[in-house]
């Protein structure tokens, strides 16, 4: 099987260190690219804008940039090509599945705890049915 793009949600969990350093694995394996795409809390304003709540986004992205940076290391000790997606929770099964579509995505792995975050069993059936990526749970 030749891959060309892993796509990691990442939900600051173990399952998600564990999916995206697999990721990175797989990545350096197949000579493709990976992405993890991090989901931050936002806060709703008017006609569709978002904006990042203030404490909590800014604890948020202070707890989330060590491992970052963590991951990034390791992707680049591996020579892999590495990207960073910061999203919103909002929709996120449509935020996956248009990066997906604008990325040429092959591979997704899903760190267990996903789920918590609105990441549910219908949402992985959602974006099952609207690509055609092989989708990996991690435990």
């Amino acid at each position: 099987m030749a891959l060309n793009h892993i796509l990691i949600p990442y939900f600051t969990s173990d399952s998600s260190w564990r999916a995206a350093r697999h990721g990175i694995e797989l990545a350096k394996e197949h000579d493709c690219v990976i992405t993890v795409m991090a989901f931050m809390p936002i806060s709703f304003l008017n006609q569709g804008f978002f904006l990042l709540s203030g404490n909590t986004a800014g604890s948020f992205i202070g707890g989330l940039r060590p491992e970052l940076e963590s991951l990034k290391k390791q992707a680049d000790d591996s020579k892999v090509k590495f990207f960073i997606e910061m999203r919103s929770f909002f929709n996120l099964e449509q935020a996956i599945i248009d990066f997906v579509d604008q990325n040429n995505v092959d591979f997704i792995i899903i760190g267990e705890q996903g789920k918590l975050f609105n990441l549910t069993e219908t949402g992985i059936d959602y974006i099952k049915k609207n690509t055609n990526c092989i989708i990996k749970i991690m435990e």
